[in-house]
Parts: C-alpha cells; structure tokens; sequence
C-alpha cells in the first residue's frame, strides 16, 4: 500500500510540473500572440492611410520585359 501511495504522490508531483510548465509556454503564446496582432494593426493602419498611386499596380509588366 505505501508503494502504491508513494507512486501516486510521484504522479501527482509529475503532473503538478508539466501543468506549471504548459501555462508557462501558454503565457509566452499569448504574449507573441498580442504583438502580432499589433504589428496587423499596424500595417492595417498604414495601408488604409497610403494613397492609390502609391501602391504597385500589380498588372504592370516589370521593365526588364
């Protein structure tokens, strides 16, 4: 019985360490999540704000042709 509570305990301890270690990487996720997120705004922000002719038109043959 004591074998048995001892490999329990050793589970639990194991389990309780790979809980902690997966909110750890589920932080560091959302935290890159979030700074992506920015930079999308960002580029958003800046496309909707750039003006027509400043965007390549993308049917134009390249000069080299």
């Amino acid at each position: 019985m004591k074998k048995r509570i001892d490999y329990l305990e050793m589970k639990l301890a194991f389990q309780d360490l790979t809980i902690e270690e997966l909110n750890g990487a589920m932080i560091q996720q959302q935290i890159s999540l979030d700074k992506i997120n920015e930079r999308i705004a960002f580029i958003i922000t800046k496309l909707r704000t750039m003006e027509p002719e400043n965007i390549a038109n993308t049917n134009e043959a390249p000069p080299h042709y």
